[in-house]
C-alpha cells in the first residue's frame, strides 16, 4: 500500500489515515473464482478526496481475537492492541 502525501517532504501527515467509507460491488463478467461471486472493494480514506485503497476478493472473514474494548477514541494506543502473533514464552 502506498499513500501519496503530495510534494510535502513527508511532513504533512497531521493525523493518521482513517477510513471514511467502505463499498463493495460485484464484478460483472469475472475471470477469476468462477465458482463464487468476486467483488471490487473500495476503502475511501479521510485524508484526501483521492485517497482510497482498492482490491478484489471473493470473500471476507472477520475474526474476533480478543474481547471488545470500549474507549473514547476511534483508535487504539499501541499498549491496547492485541499482538497478531503471541510472544514466545
Amino acid at each position: 500500500m502506498a499513500i501519496d502525501w503530495g510534494r510535502s517532504g513527508f511532513q504533512v501527515a497531521i493525523h493518521e489515515v482513517s477510513i471514511a467509507h467502505i463499498t463493495r460491488s460485484q464484478i460483472e463478467n469475472q475471470k477469476i473464482c468462477l465458482d463464487r461471486p468476486y467483488y471490487d472493494w473500495k476503502i475511501e480514506t479521510n485524508f484526501h478526496k483521492e485517497g482510497r485503497i482498492t482490491f478484489g476478493a471473493s470473500g471476507f472473514t472477520q475474526v474476533l481475537r480478543t474481547e471488545p474494548l470500549l474507549i473514547d477514541e476511534q483508535k487504539l494506543a499501541p499498549s491496547q492492541r492485541t499482538p497478531f502473533f503471541p510472544p514466545c514464552v
